[in-house]
């Protein structure tokens, strides 16, 4: 499901529901729009002469979130309220989770939340190499090789 930037941003509201949605500000969609752009229907991508800008409203949505957890993270609030005998605990909404439940809607999602780019690296070259301390094989992971640390006591 791929659409403008506007018709996007309120099919990304509807997700997040009217709590979320309520704390989004202005400016807030244009600052994270191009994470959230895609191949248009002719297949250009974002960054392609001629793409006409073409936005998946889950990957929108997951921004949107992400954007709104980092903030309310960075900031302090009262979750516990006793008056007269009676305690009231509220907590933070979990914007990440949001962000990660939308993100695997998306259109370009592996299911992770993380897309995944192929890259072929050709040949490795095989053998070993030292030092510091430490062997490895054809960049494999390093090998501790035991020796005294002359900085250690």
């Amino acid at each position: 499901m791929t659409m403008n930037l506007k018709q996007a941003t309120e099919q990304a509201k509807q997700f997040l529901g009217p709590t979320i949605a309520a704390a989004i500000q202005e400016g807030d969609v244009n600052l994270i729009a191009e994470r959230a752009a895609v191949a248009d229907r002719s297949g250009n991508a974002p960054a392609d002469p001629g793409w006409d800008p073409t936005y998946d409203p889950f990957l929108l949505g997951a921004e949107l979130a992400d954007l709104l957890g980092l903030r309310a993270a960075g900031t302090d609030g009262i979750t516990s309220v006793t008056s007269e005998g009676t305690t009231i605990q509220t907590r933070a909404a979990d914007y990440f989770a949001v962000a990660k439940a939308l993100r695997q809607k998306a259109s370009t999602s592996s299911g992770t939340g993380v897309g995944i780019l192929k890259i072929n690296t050709g040949a490795r070259k095989g053998g070993i190499t030292a030092g510091e301390g430490y062997l490895t094989w054809d960049g494999d992971f390093p090998e501790l090789n035991e020796w005294r640390s002359p900085w250690l006591p």
